[in-house]
């Protein structure tokens, strides 16, 4: 293991982490922000320029699905770029709940 991945697996297991996981999953309702779902919600670094002194935008609740469909879509993007819409379209095309379900 390289020392950045063993540096951000020490990390993910400190109170720092736990504390500023759950300022982040508390601030967005404990809710997935793409698809408004409360179970099994991660949470997901948008950077990690700031590993260890994250702002709220650097992090951001996803579920397990859309957690994994965003990753999909990362390595997707390696693709060219006609490629990378269309399926990055195909999977973003999920229903959104109706309007008094939607938390905020």
């Amino acid at each position: 293991m390289d020392d950045r991945r063993q540096m951000y697996e020490t990390y993910i297991k400190s109170d720092k982490w736990k504390l500023i996981r759950k300022q982040v999953l508390d601030f967005w309702g404990n809710r997935c922000i793409l698809c408004y779902s409360d179970y099994n919600v991660h949470v997901h670094h948008r950077s990690y320029d700031r590993l260890g002194n994250e702002i709220m935008t650097d992090i951001i609740p996803l579920c397990a699905e859309c957690h994994e469909r965003h990753h999909w879509v990362i390595d997707e993007l390696r693709e060219d770029p006609y490629t990378q819409m269309i399926r990055t379209l195909e999977m973003l095309a999920k229903p959104r709940p109706p309007e008094d379900e939607i938390p905020f």
